[in-house]
């Protein structure tokens, strides 16, 4: 199952990496980044299953969204990604739920999400289960 979320991972750096705002990594950022998630011990993984294909995943980790979620009592979604073949069923909901109820169980005061705004489907996506609380600024130094 590893191996199955190992290409999750990937597959979620290439989507990004097609945005205008995220750059793509070589194969040597890469595979450091998706080590130190399968070794990091503050981050939780959820994977959903469609029998015995992994279909999506959810990391929910506490600190790390932004500076106001440092210290308080909120866990963050660090990634989520659902394979295309089983977008528009509703199923990424039941990632959502999972970050959610485990958030609950944590004993969280809150669930925290980033995403880029120019994605609108990103930002129609996360909209529905959450609101707005900071907005951040950034300048292209080019």
């Amino acid at each position: 199952q590893f191996i199955q979320l190992r290409r999750l991972r990937t597959a979620l750096a290439e989507h990004l990496a097609a945005a205008p705002c995220f750059c793509l990594l070589n194969l040597q950022q890469l595979e450091a980044r998706i080590l130190k998630k399968e070794t990091d011990p503050d981050l939780t993984t959820f994977g959903l299953f469609c029998g015995d294909k992994i279909a999506g995943f959810i990391d929910v980790e506490a600190g790390g969204g932004n500076f106001i979620s440092c210290g308080a009592p909120v866990l963050n979604i660090q990634g989520m990604y659902l394979m295309e073949e089983f977008r528009g069923k509703k199923l990424a909901e039941n990632l959502v739920k999972a970050a959610l109820d485990f958030s609950i169980e944590k004993n969280c005061r809150y669930l925290g999400v980033d995403y880029e705004t120019m994605n609108p489907t990103a930002q129609g996506f996360w909209q529905k289960y959450f609101e707005p609380y900071t907005l951040s600024m950034v300048r292209h130094l080019d």
